[in-house]
């Protein structure tokens, strides 16, 4: 079972080396792990952050959640090779920290962005309810297309 749990400084240091191979090559176009390890410091002191823990304590994601305007939120995950053990705890817990923060932030749009060549971060979020809106040109750190996902309630 997975546990969404607030998120602490040190799940992100027991995230970093079990990262999917996605989201270990974006930890180096950020600049590396103390580049992240900033990021994630300020973070936590504005945005809702949610570790999703299993039993034995082993994090299986962070998923930050950012307030861009009153109703409006963007959210974005970092994930491990442990999603692809346990995909449907893990859908059910996103399932579960989705609802959650948007009650905690009073949004009714959130917003995501995922780069064209990461198709699993798609299906993970339109099996959430986010529709693609749209591609957002040269959009990352290397200037990768992303998608522009958006969920309404």
């Amino acid at each position: 079972m997975i546990t969404v749990v607030p998120f602490e400084m040190e799940h992100l240091d027991l995230l970093i080396p079990t990262l999917r191979d996605h989201d270990a090559k974006m930890v180096v176009l950020h600049g590396g792990d103390v580049a992240l390890r900033q990021m994630f410091e300020a973070l936590s002191k504005f945005a809702i952050m949610n570790s999703f823990v299993t039993e034995r304590g082993e994090v299986v994601a962070v998923w930050v959640f950012v307030q861009k305007w009153p109703g409006v939120a963007q959210c974005f995950a970092w994930t491990s090779t442990l999603v692809d053990v346990m995909p449907k705890e893990f859908w059910k817990a996103c399932k579960r920290g989705l609802e959650s923060a948007q009650e905690a932030i009073e949004c009714h749009r959130m917003e995501a962005d995922v780069r064209l060549d990461h198709p699993h971060g798609v299906r993970w979020l339109q099996k959430l309810g986010f529709k693609i809106e749209g591609c957002m040109r040269q959009y990352g750190v290397d200037k990768m297309d992303s998608y522009l996902l958006g969920k309404v309630w």
